[in-house]
């Protein structure tokens, strides 16, 4: 079984070599990212390049971003245990842990980006004490955008 949690990003500023969020598995609860929306609001076209890579075993957290409070999709459902970031300044590096790189893309600033597996078996996998982060490779102007991203825990 597994809960399900929602992240909604409200007016963040996209910046060169940031990371746009970082998900952290808690010890001994694995996780699954299920949906990303990223949806800007701009009238001028530009293209950011961006990573999505999971890091294992040790790493440094990235900083200087936010910390948000995922909400459970069900009332009443417990707190998550993985905790959440969007916006670091610094980014998330590997130790002497591994990163992998799971998914790479382009936002545009007029239409957004949208990642959602079209079967529940190309889900992205977090293991326990583990960390996924969405990263913005290159920014070629500055833009502000809103999102949600959905992730489940399993228990």
């Amino acid at each position: 079984m597994s809960r399900v949690y929602r992240v909604p990003i409200n007016q963040w500023a996209m910046a060169s070599s940031q990371e746009v969020f970082e998900l952290t598995a808690a010890a001994g609860i694995p996780c699954w990212l299920e949906e990303i929306r990223l949806d800007p609001f701009q009238t001028s076209v530009a293209e950011f390049l961006m990573s999505l890579s999971l890091f294992t075993g040790s790493f440094t957290a990235g900083s200087g971003g936010t910390s948000v409070t995922p909400t459970p999709t069900l009332p009443n459902d417990v707190a998550a245990s993985a905790t959440f970031k969007f916006g670091n300044t610094t980014r998330t590096a590997v130790g002497s842990g591994t990163k992998v790189q799971k998914d790479a893309g382009q936002i545009n600033s007029v239409n957004g980006w949208y990642w959602q597996p079209i079967d529940t078996l190309h889900r992205i996998a977090i293991p326990a004490s583990a960390c996924l982060a969405l990263s913005l490779d290159t920014t070629a102007v500055t833009a502000t955008i809103n999102g949600c991203v959905i992730f489940s825990e399993m228990f």
